[in-house]
């Protein structure tokens, strides 16, 4: 059974429904970076066109060993090449985080029968449980893919306990069409 917080989540029609569920976050770069990372993860195209890089790179280290032609230019670019993936998240993350006000400060999510209601100081965004794509649990987040290639994640660190974070789990695998 799910713990009914004290705060409520307002209706277009005026009705006021109880939240079943709210957790409260700040977010640094570097976890929005691996939350960026890990929500890549999950998309097989990205993931291929992620290797190209790295392969790239195993293919001139094979070519400067064969043809003994091994240089600091050719490990300059074997280095950036297994590097740029993440150089180029990171880069990013950087500026999303800079240019976009709704990417910082303090996450509210609040969950109930209705959907997902994500707010912060410059924005409030309410979702119906049928606008989210699919929810996947990873170790360190819950990502909920509101495409096949965007996501809102909620770091599993402002879950306090093994009890809330079940509450979650069971809330959202009870409103959520493709739980994973």
């Amino acid at each position: 059974m799910t713990t009914l917080n004290p705060h409520a989540t307002a209706l277009g029609d005026g009705e006021v429904t109880p939240v079943a569920l709210r957790f409260e976050f700040e977010t640094s770069f570097r976890e929005q970076y691996i939350a960026s990372l890990t929500v890549l993860s999950r998309l097989p195209l990205q993931i291929a066109s992620a290797a190209i890089f790295p392969l790239a790179g195993i293919l001139l280290i094979f070519l400067s060993f064969v043809t003994d032609t091994f240089s600091f230019f050719n490990a300059l670019i074997i280095g950036l090449s297994f590097g740029f993936t993440p150089a180029i998240t990171a880069l990013n993350v950087w500026l999303y985080r800079r240019r976009n006000k709704t990417a910082v400060g303090q996450f509210v999510y609040e969950f109930d029968a209705y959907g997902v209601r994500i707010s912060g100081g410059t924005f409030d965004l309410k979702l119906k449980w049928e606008a989210i794509y699919k929810v996947r649990e990873t170790e360190k987040f819950f990502l909920f893919f509101l495409s096949s290639r965007m996501a809102q994640f909620l770091p599993k660190r402002c879950i306090a306990g093994n009890e809330r974070l079940s509450q979650l789990r069971q809330f959202v695998s009870s409103k959520s069409s493709k739980q994973g």
